[in-house]
């Protein structure tokens, strides 16, 4: 995939998540399009392209929201390192696979942003992590589920 496609499809799921994500939410709770993609990018084209995309959404996201600048692009990166490397022993070529990695790969990204984001400030860890990543990663999970079964979604995927 070229990189021009990929910067294409980055800032459509922003617009999409911009305009979609509010009004698909429930309550504070929305969707993450973004880690549906970076996911199953992920798993597609395997650990080190993963990787490289986490971060790119990661920076890109960072730049666009009000977050700090970096805490995206680290979760990103690390959760793809992750998922990529833990995918080689039970691949994703399934749909109920993929769903289970991006469920673990969902909560692994809000753990490690709530980390981060809840550092230094009085906010609690745990409750983000309660009231924001878990309820977050079903959310996101329900909506990958939707996407599993429009004809974008491919079931051939790459080990490693």
């Amino acid at each position: 995939m070229s990189v021009f496609r990929q910067v294409v499809i980055i800032v459509l799921l922003l617009a999409i998540q911009a305009a979609i994500g509010r009004l698909v939410s429930i309550g504070p709770i929305q969707p993450n399009f973004l880690t549906i993609y970076v996911i199953y990018f992920l798993l597609r084209r395997g650990v080190r392209d993963g990787i490289w995309l986490g971060f790119a959404v990661g920076i890109v996201q960072d730049l666009v929201t009000t977050q700090f600048i970096g805490i995206s692009c680290l979760s990103y990166g690390i959760t793809c390192f992750v998922i990529g490397k833990l995918s080689t022993f039970w691949s994703g070529d399934t749909r109920a696979t993929w769903l289970g990695w991006l469920l673990a790969g969902t909560i692994l990204h809000g753990l490690i942003y709530f980390f981060f984001y809840a550092t230094g400030t009085s906010l609690s860890f745990g409750r983000l992590l309660l009231n924001f990543a878990l309820p977050t990663a079903l959310v996101t999970t329900l909506f990958g589920a939707l996407w599993s079964v429009t004809p974008w979604w491919r079931s051939s995927f790459r080990r490693g």
